[in-house]
């Protein structure tokens, strides 16, 4: 072997990390091809061949393993009445099937098992109990009732007998037989320690999952201890560090809570995984997983008698709902949760969803309702001292008064709960607050500190990492871009966020993208898209029974129509949006209908009819104090007086237009700049 032209091949079950000078090869399993063509040529059956969907199974069933593989593919071989769909019947029975004489898997892994200590041992007969997919030494660690050191050097030990994988660095896994096989072993020892083993890692998850989850929430997970990360956990100090242990972890602890579920003693492992996980889930649009979990946790609550826990679990759920846009269902959710929160005297669970379904109110146009309920929230807040609840409560306070067209009390309220929020480095309420003020500002005309307010929200938002909250952010600064005359950014906004509403499954954050997003479209003269996103946005407003959303769809298809001269859809289409304003008393959406419908009346050379819509929306805007709306009536006016010949009447509404339009920086000031340059060309305090 020493000689040049020689070769040495050295194979072990075990890794023979001492070698020096020698390369090493680890045999994994075959591709799903590659085990077919094996299993169909051991099997010699002209019945059998490797393109048989049937094979496929069996060999998924093998784990693509070639021992594994081998011995099924044999025994088919010898059993002439069977075909590959009986091997799959019997897949319950997998280790006891792969057996031919002597020689079976599990023999095999024994031969690895018996490689190990007495105490590596134990820790392999209790990663067959994991429920989840992998683990990592500090889960070990726990399982195991042992310390991290210890944890450490007995995965690396099963390791070394190819026994487990590791996925990435500090990560294992077993393959499908060997946990079968681990699991099998575990089932002699004393149901005491396995009952001890689930426990100790069940009672981890929870203790972690309450710290990484206090991290990323600004709501205080209940049992979290943000200080301290405590003996036998991972450090969870950072936001980034719990969202990567939350992903790593999250179908592990999706698995512990149904297993904490079905095991009676450890609901409240169950539920306060569940309640631990909330904002993760949601944020990153797991919207599955986490109906599930929350279903379940509240099952387990509910079984027990334990009122909090449905609470909590009912409120989780409500917040699902209405992020998925089943506001009826959100609603319900909320008012259970209320009333479990008072039966048991919970102020704190009380306050919650008050605030939560004041925001089911607010989106479905109950908006007495939802003032109400969120002064009552603020209220229970301020007499608990509770200084984070009272700034989520304001949040939403000032966002219902500014849909009110309260801006002033609206702005107080929302300064205020920024102020707290950023107290309790709660980066979701800053973002929330940032955006609803944003909106404020959009209100009374300051476009630019309403981008810098919306962007504020953006970053924010990717900071957390909640994608969620990204896609409305995009929404808003889209909204805002437009507006300020920037088509072509308002369009790469709006395309972005619609992409991320869709990712997320989200139709009331869709529908508002698509509204938007069709509305610069139209600005940029694609009718033919634009119109297909109004109608989409509609169609979804309508489902979700969204009154302001229907409102402000039919007014721009409005303006669509008009734009394709179809003005008798376009006159249909404004006066429902007009109507549906007033039944709902948006007071800003009825001074857009009108100044739309007094476009509509202009252009069919109706002017007075036209001035009459024109002045209904300049009282209003003046009401409100909504400068852009109070332009445009100005502006229609101006255009209605020229048409008349009132020359010196038109000049003075269309200049103080411009004034608007200017102060505001909209694109309008340049189209009236030119009208009056048109009408007064020696004037030069026009050009500017």
């Amino acid at each position: 072997p020493g000689t040049p032209g020689s070769l040495v091949l050295i194979t072990s079950r075990r890794r023979l990390t001492a070698l020096e000078d020698a390369r090493a090869i680890s045999l994994g399993a075959l591709s799903p091809d590659q085990a077919a063509e094996m299993f169909a040529r051991l099997a010699d059956r002209t019945d059998v061949g490797a393109g048989d969907p049937m094979v496929a199974d069996v060999t998924k069933l093998c784990g693509y393993l070639p021992l594994a593989i081998a011995m099924l593919a044999r025994r088919l071989h010898h059993r002439p009445a069977w075909t590959p769909a009986d091997l799959c019947a019997d897949a319950m029975n997998l280790l006891d099937l792969m057996r031919a004489e002597d020689l079976s898997v599990a023999a095999a892994f024994d031969l690895s098992y018996a490689e190990l200590s007495a105490s590596e041992q134990r820790m392999f007969r209790h990663l067959g109990l994991l429920p989840g997919t992998d683990i990592d030494a500090y889960a070990a660690a726990a399982l195991d009732g042992i310390e991290l050191p210890q944890a450490r050097r007995h995965l690396n030990a099963i390791y070394d007998q190819h026994l487990l994988s590791e996925l990435r660095p500090g990560r294992y896994s077993f393959h499908d037989l060997i946990r079968e096989h681990a699991r099998a072993l575990a089932l002699a020892d004393p149901p005491g320690e396995r009952d001890a083993a689930i426990r100790g890692l069940l009672d981890y998850y929870l203790r972690a999952a309450r710290l990484a989850g206090s991290r990323l929430d600004g709501r205080a997970v209940k049992g979290a201890d943000g200080h301290c990360a405590g003996a036998g956990l991972p450090d969870l100090g950072t936001r980034t560090q719990a969202t990567a242990w939350m992903e790593a972890e999250r179908r592990n602890l999706l698995s512990g809570v149904h297993l904490a579920a079905e095991a009676g003693d450890l609901a409240a492992h169950a539920i306060g995984i569940g309640d631990a996980m909330a904002w993760f889930l949601a944020a990153h649009g797991y919207w599955d997983q986490s109906f599930s979990l929350q279903r379940t946790a509240l099952r387990v609550a509910r079984g027990t008698g334990d009122l909090r826990g449905q609470a909590e679990a009912l409120s989780h759920l409500g917040t699902l709902y209405r992020k998925t846009g089943d506001f009826p269902a959100a609603a319900a959710s909320q008012q259970e949760a209320l009333n479990l929160s008072r039966a048991c005297g919970d102020k704190v669970g009380e306050a919650l969803a008050l605030t939560q379904l004041g925001r089911v109110q607010y989106l479905t146009d109950d908006y007495p309702a939802a003032l109400a309920g969120l002064s009552r929230a603020l209220g229970l807040y301020e007499g608990l001292r509770d200084s984070l609840g009272q700034s989520q409560a304001l949040t939403h306070l000032g966002y219902v008064q500014y849909i009110a067209n309260d801006y002033k009390a609206s702005a107080a309220n929302l300064t205020r709960a920024l102020a707290l929020h950023e107290g309790h480095e709660d980066l979701e309420g800053q973002a929330d607050a940032h955006e609803y003020l944003g909106d404020v500002q959009v209100a009374v005309g300051d476009y630019r500190a309403a981008a810098d307010s919306f962007g504020q929200a953006l970053r924010l938002c990717e900071t957390c990492g909640d994608r969620n909250g990204v896609a409305f952010a995009l929404t808003k600064l889209g909204e805002v871009q437009h507006l300020a005359g920037d088509h072509l950014a308002a369009a790469a906004s709006l395309a972005r966020a619609l992409d991320l509403h869709l990712s997320l499954s989200n139709p009331l954050g869709e529908a508002t993208a698509r509204n938007l997003l069709g509305i610069a479209q139209r600005h940029a003269g694609d009718l033919r898209a634009a119109t297909a996103n109004q109608e989409r946005a509609l169609s979804l407003y309508r489902a979700q029974g969204s009154r302001l959303g229907e409102a402000n769809a039919l007014r721009e298809l409005g303006a669509l129509q008009q734009s394709g001269g179809d003005t008798t859809a376009a006159a249909a289409s404004l006066a429902a949006s007009l109507d549906l304003t007033c039944r709902i008393d948006d007071r800003h959406g009825q001074a857009e209908s009108l100044n739309c419908l007094g476009d509509l009346s202009l252009a069919l050379a109706r002017p007075d009819q036209a001035q009459q819509r024109y002045e209904q929306a300049l009282a209003i805007a003046r009401e409100l104090a909504a400068p852009l709306q109070e332009a445009r009536s100005l502006d229609g006016i101006g255009r209605c007086n020229l048409r008349r010949g009132r020359s010196a009447e038109a000049r003075s509404q269309l200049r103080g237009a411009l004034e608007i339009y200017q102060r505001l920086g909209s694109p309008g000031a340049t189209r009236i700049a030119q009208l009056l340059a048109a009408e007064e060309p020696g004037d030069a305090t026009i050009q500017r």
